[in-house]
């Protein structure tokens, strides 16, 4: 480096750009003796780069793969030597207030926009150069006088430190366009300010150091609160600081200063003071006023032109477009097209057609051609495209100004009178020749002195001449009456008749009846309209051709009253046309059948495969994660299938597939960190409400925006890139109990309603294997069932069985052994009560049994009648008198007098009865309390024992068949009686219900409706 007083020292610029012709601009813009301007093609050779040289400022790239211009700028303030350097974002792409913040927040000082101005490019590079240079100045002063200061007050030097300073002084005064100054960091008061303060603010050095508030009293209104708290703020974490801001000059007016300031002890004594460097930019920051305001002047101008207009760089990459091209082509704002690509924005076939003169702009040659593109409806459109190609000062090409005039209706008109008017445009060619010669002769003649009438019959001839020789059909009628008066010799051949045989006749002495009405109200409506009318297509019978289609223009020709006097016609035979036209829309109609029957064939494929994979198990769960993996990529590049949980009504994902297992993982992330919200009234949970599929054949943001719950769910949507959706229900038995939801992305694929067709078809398949699966876990169940009630059956039945045998052999050995009490009145009577308790049991059970099979038929007969409860309770609690005193269980009862029910007798005999004998079963010979008594027009029975209990998980399923609360090791019984008692009640209209905790007993309470007596 060189010393202050030589010339001047050569500083590092970090020039940093992903693209070496960008780098080669910004070399040419910023080539200057004093620079050496280090260049990086990436992120991390910028880093490399910092970690070996001191930079006087970077101006970095914002796009760049693999690790941006934001990514870079944190990374480059974690090195110490570059912790301050000034960082000047380079980018294409918003100039909003959101991107600067994000770029001032990393550590950006300044923003340049491409495409770049070599003048503001060279202004404030200059500007953080002269603070770098200005710095590295007064650093290396300030070591010469600590290094002074020190031989000093060793050799008391007193001369040499003077020397110093006024070396020190003289360096801070030459600064011109600079300002250095001190201040306190606590009270900000300035303690020293150079001479150049004066010249640039109007202010003396004086007044800056007396004024406790001179910062504050002078800053501008809008700048004042930000500056003076990065001053404070700049006390307690000590990091330079560097900003722009404006300041009132002593006359009133405003500049502009780009201050940096630095937190350095004080020197002598105790704490710290600020030092600062305020360089007026006011001259930059006009250019930029000026710039800006020249843009809104273009933006205004080129809006107000009825053409696209638009600023390809060098990349081929948009950076400006007009109204015009936003209202085109339906963007929305500049995020949507500006920094894009012609190959993102434009069709592969426009884009195609583009590449070439696009070249040849950027080479530095004007092109003009015509091209077709699809605006935002999809419709093909002609333009006439010219691009212009924009040099620097330094002769390079920038950049592409292109103007486009859409020309479709040109190009549509050009086309309908080209294929209209065609044959007749060569024949009237060849006649204006004939004209022309005849012109000629006619001045030939009449520079003869010829007379005015031959000259006329000359022309007469001409223009019959014309007239026959055209190719289309020339008809005249007279106006009155519309007989022929004239025919040219194409209509004669078209129709088969002389002009001497047509002449004086109508349409109706030459074609049928209801073809002539047609031409005669056609004409009729031009003579009365004064106007001539176009006839795309119509027909007419010709004797030798047939059927003929012509394309007819007919115009009215008046007298020189006005009155109509003629009708001229001019046909054009369209018939072969006609005939190519329908065989060219055949030949579609062909290829598009062929192309539906492959997709048809692909649809009936895919659904064999899916019939197989549903086959090869019988649980749901597997099936349907198997179909989901064969949606992809068959049908769609995400498949996703939730199933209702019947407790919480939520829809619960059973499987989520993508050809990137990557993507799965992240699906699974999103799902857990943005649960969905069933209160929706579109996608899955309106699906799984409604059952009614939807399809969505472009996923706008608009659509991503509603179905988001916040920015960050709406951002990781839009990363996902989805393209279409369908969603369809998975149905079972009539009721909706799931979704498929099958997304389309990077494949593009936009889904119509045959795909939608083929969605539906592979649910109801998925559907019917969940039935199946049902079905078959229903079937494995009630198998299960049969045996355990087999089993059941056996045992209860072998029970009884067993004792009467057991009991007959006993008697059988005392009678073979002659025993004498065999026959004594007491062992009979034990005998005989034995056995009736026993066969009463069989007989119960198989009453039971009996009454199963009579509610599965649906034959459990009935007999209504008023019946009075408290005497029907009263007699079933006589006949458990005995069983009751045998187990010691006392009866409480309480039993309302007279209670009327519209019921049948036996069967709600069997109701008590089972009520009664449950609770002696199951209540361990603990009080029962049995009650009875009308409540709110009903008759109700309470049975509550102080037993077992019933845990809540069970108290529903002991009404079921073969069921019941405890195992059948423990008490004995089929598991029938509450299942009948249930179906008893139901068929009053009655009605049965538990309430019971473990260890605490159970209350069951019956209801019935009172009788209407």
């Amino acid at each position: 480096m060189a010393e202050s007083g030589s010339q001047e020292e050569i500083v590092n610029i970090l020039l940093v750009d992903d693209l070496p012709e960008n780098l080669l601009v910004l070399d040419a813009v910023l080539r200057n003796p004093g620079y050496r301007l280090l260049k990086a093609a990436s992120g991390t050779e910028a880093l490399k780069l910092l970690e070996q040289h001191d930079c006087a400022v970077i101006l970095l790239d914002v796009q760049m793969p693999t690790l941006d211009g934001y990514g870079t700028a944190l990374l480059v303030r974690k090195i110490e030597r570059a912790r301050t350097t000034p960082i000047i974002f380079v980018t294409a792409l918003h100039r909003d207030d959101d991107y600067a913040r994000k770029g001032y927040q990393v550590g950006a000082v300044d923003y340049l926009f491409k495409p770049l101005d070599s003048d503001t490019v060279r202004a404030k590079v200059s500007i953080f150069v002269e603070l770098y240079r200005a710095r590295q100045q007064i650093q290396r002063h300030e070591r010469e006088k600590r290094d002074l200061e020190y031989l000093a007050e060793k050799a008391e030097m007193q001369s040499l430190e003077r020397a110093t300073f006024q070396k020190y002084k003289d360096l801070v005064d030459s600064m011109s366009h600079s300002i250095i100054w001190s201040a306190d960091s606590d009270t900000l008061r300035f303690t020293f300010v150079s001479a150049q303060a004066e010249q640039i603010t109007g202010f003396p050095a004086e007044t800056w150091l007396e004024d406790g508030e001179f910062w504050a009293n002078h800053l501008h209104p809008s700048d004042r609160s930000r500056v003076l708290d990065l001053f404070r703020q700049l006390a307690g974490n000590r990091n330079d600081v560097e900003m722009e801001h404006r300041f009132q000059r002593a006359n009133g007016s405003i500049l502009w200063f780009h201050t940096g300031i630095r937190l350095t002890p004080k020197s002598p004594g105790p704490g710290f003071e600020l030092r600062g460097l305020s360089v007026d930019v006011s001259q930059m920051k006009r250019a930029e006023e000026e710039k800006l305001k020249s843009e809104a002047q273009l933006r205004l101008i080129t809006n107000a032109v009825p053409a696209l207009v638009s600023y390809i760089d060098r990349d081929q990459r948009y950076r400006f477009v007009n109204q015009t091209y936003f209202d085109w082509f339906r963007y929305r704002n500049d995020e949507d097209l500006l920094g894009k690509s012609m190959k993102e924005v434009m069709s592969a076939e426009s884009y195609e057609k583009s590449r070439s003169p696009i070249a040849k702009a950027l080479a530095g040659e004007k092109i003009q051609f015509d091209n077709t593109v699809s605006n935002s409806e999809g419709k093909i459109r002609h333009l006439q495209v010219n691009y212009v190609p924009d040099f620097s000062e330094e002769g390079q090409v920038r950049g592409v100004v292109v103007i486009g005039h859409d020309i479709t209706q040109l190009k549509e008109t050009e086309q309908a009178l080209e294929k209209s008017f065609g044959q007749l445009e060569v024949g009237v060619r060849q006649r204006t020749e004939e004209l022309y010669l005849v012109n000629k002769e006619l001045k030939k003649l009449n520079a003869e002195q010829i007379t005015s009438a031959e000259v006329i019959r000359q022309s007469e001839v001409f223009l019959d001449s014309l007239i026959q020789n055209i190719p289309n059909m020339i008809f005249v009628k007279e106006a009155h009456d519309l007989r022929f008066v004239r025919l040219n010799k194409a209509g004669e051949e078209l129709l088969g008749v002389s002009q001497s045989e047509l002449l004086g006749k109508n349409d109706h002495d030459l074609f049928p009846s209801e073809e002539a009405n047609a031409f005669i109200s056609k004409d009729r409506a031009v003579l009365a309209g004064k106007g001539a009318i176009d006839i795309p297509e119509e027909t007419i019978s010709t004797k030798v051709q047939g059927t003929r289609v012509l394309h007819t223009r007919k115009i009215p020709i008046f007298d020189h009253e006005g009155n109509p006097q003629y009708l001229l016609g001019i046909s054009e035979d369209v018939t072969e046309n006609k005939v190519q036209e329908a065989q060219r829309l055949n030949l579609i109609q062909e290829q598009a059948a062929r192309v539906e029957a492959e997709k048809a064939a692909s649809r009936l494929s895919f659904l064999a495969e899916t019939g197989t994979i549903l086959s090869r198990s019988l649980d749901y769960r597997t099936t349907l994660s198997a179909v989901a993996s064969h949606a992809v990529p068959n049908l769609a590049d995400w498949c996703s299938i939730d199933i209702m949980n019947e407790q919480t009504r939520a829809l619960e994902n059973l499987a989520v597939t993508h050809v990137d297992p990557k993507k799965i993982e992240l699906a699974h992330v999103y799902q857990k960190k943005f649960p969905r919200d069933m209160s929706v009234r579109a996608g899955a949970p309106q699906v799984l409400r409604t059952g009614i599929s939807e399809i969505h054949p472009l996923i706008t943001d608009e659509m991503l925006t509603q179905s988001t719950s916040d920015p960050e769910h709406l951002k990781a949507m839009r990363e996902l890139g989805l393209k279409s959706v369908m969603i369809v229900p998975l149905q079972v038995r009539g009721r909706t109990v799931g979704v498929i939801s099958l997304v389309s992305a990077e494949s593009g694929r936009k889904y119509t309603t045959q795909d939608l067709e083929l969605a539906e078809e592979l649910a109801r398949r998925a559907s019917t294997a969940m039935e199946n699966s049902r079905l078959y876990s229903e079937v494995q169940e009630a198998v299960k069932a049969r045996d355990d009630f087999l089993s059941i059956c056996s045992h209860e039945l072998k029970t009884p069985v067993t004792s009467l045998k057991l009991q007959n052999q006993l008697a059988a050995r005392r009678i073979q052994k002659n025993d004498p009490d065999a026959y004594s009145p007491e062992k009979f009577r034990k005998l005989v009560d034995t056995t009736n308790r026993q066969l009463d049991r069989m007989s119960r059970l198989i009453e039971d049994m009996l009454d199963v099979a009579r509610i599965s038929s649906g034959n459990l007969s009935m007999i209504l009648e008023p019946v009075e409860l408290a005497s029907l309770v009263r007699e079933v609690l006589e006949r458990f008198t005995e069983q009751l005193r045998a187990t010691e269980t006392r009866l409480d009862t309480r039993i309302q007098d007279p209670v009327m029910a519209q019921c049948d007798r036996y069967r709600m005999e069997q109701v008590v009865t089972n009520l009664i004998t449950n609770a002696m079963k199951y209540g361990e010979g603990k009080p029962i309390r049995i009650e009875l008594s009308e409540v709110s027009k009903t008759a109700q029975l309470t049975v509550s024992d102080q037993g077992l209990g019933i845990a809540a998980e069970n108290q529903d399923r002991i009404f079921n068949r073969f069921e019941r609360a405890v195992s059948a090791d423990n008490i004995s019984g089929l598991g029938l009686g509450l299942y009948i008692v249930r179906q008893i009640l139901d068929a009053h209209q009655g009605s049965i219900s538990v309430s019971s905790r473990p260890g605490e007993g159970s209350t069951f309470t019956v209801t019935l409706p009172l009788s209407a007596g």
